[in-house]
């Protein structure tokens, strides 16, 4: 069995331990009976994105991955980013209980699926597939933009409440030590975007091969981001409307962005 036979088939998998973890936390109310209000609210708003967009995605581009679209691949593998990132989430700052060997077992099979694709994908022919008149640099330039933009945003965040003495905001309602996003933007994510914005810019096969899958988890974890802004709100907790409106427009971006560079692909097989 080929390797991308075998990790399409074990997406499924992965689909389903998605299912059943986002599903009883949407409808099991001891799920997220630990945790602040405003923090099961975000969960909540995660899981119904988890169930009605990510999973289908995962689902339609594993099978027409397995079919040979290299298209449906970038995709697929920006869909296993966006699960990687949203596990951490689930396993190191939800509290303790009976979904938590899904949550690892969502984490890692996530993880290697994405790691083994990766190792075993040929950049160079990744990067023959795209047309001369792919917007690379289009791509590329709003990728850097896009990780400056946040990355001082949330440095900005950080910066202020060690100034003050505190905890940033994001801590302090949650109830959590830290507040995690900052540590997957600042330490990993908005760094290794613009790593694969440098190399893309510069031709490099491995900034072809990164960039849609990252754009692909960027215009997910948006949705998500407005989806858990929204569940906030129907359980009582003020809409922000500039957050809103930055998530919305950045969403918005990506999902446009990752969509005219995935249809650069001349050849999509």
């Amino acid at each position: 069995m080929s390797v991308l036979r075998l990790t399409t088939g074990l997406s499924y998998l992965l689909a389903a331990l998605v299912t059943t973890a986002s599903a009883a936390g949407l409808f099991v109310e001891r799920v997220y009976a630990l945790e602040q209000p405003i923090w099961a609210a975000q969960a909540a708003g995660q899981d119904l994105v988890n169930i009605a967009v990510a999973v289908p995605a995962l689902a339609a581009s594993a099978y027409l991955a397995r079919r040979g679209s290299m298209r449906a691949w970038l995709v697929w593998l920006g869909v296993l980013i966006y699960l990687v990132y949203s596990y951490l989430l689930y396993a190191f700052f939800v509290h303790f209980g009976p979904l938590f060997p899904v949550y690892l077992a969502v984490l890692s099979l996530s993880f290697y699926l994405c790691l083994s694709a990766v190792l075993t994908a040929d950049a160079a022919r990744v990067a023959a597939a795209f047309s001369e008149r792919a917007p690379v640099a289009l791509t590329s330039s709003y990728m850097l933009v896009l990780a400056a933009v946040f990355v001082a945003l949330e440095a900005s965040a950080i910066g202020g409440a060690l100034a003050r003495g505190s905890i940033p905001e994001g801590a302090a309602v949650t109830g959590l030590p830290v507040d995690p996003v900052h540590v997957l933007d600042v330490a990993l994510l908005f760094p290794g975007m613009a790593l694969a914005a440098l190399l893309l810019r510069r031709g490099r096969p491995l900034g072809y091969l990164l960039a849609g899958p990252l754009l692909t988890h960027m215009a997910i974890l948006g949705v998500a981001v407005i989806a858990m802004m929204l569940m906030m709100a129907s359980r009582g907790f003020p809409l922000a409307p500039a957050p809103m409106a930055v998530g919305v427009l950045s969403t918005a971006a990506s999902l446009f962005v990752a969509t005219r560079y995935l249809a650069g692909l001349a050849r999509d097989t």
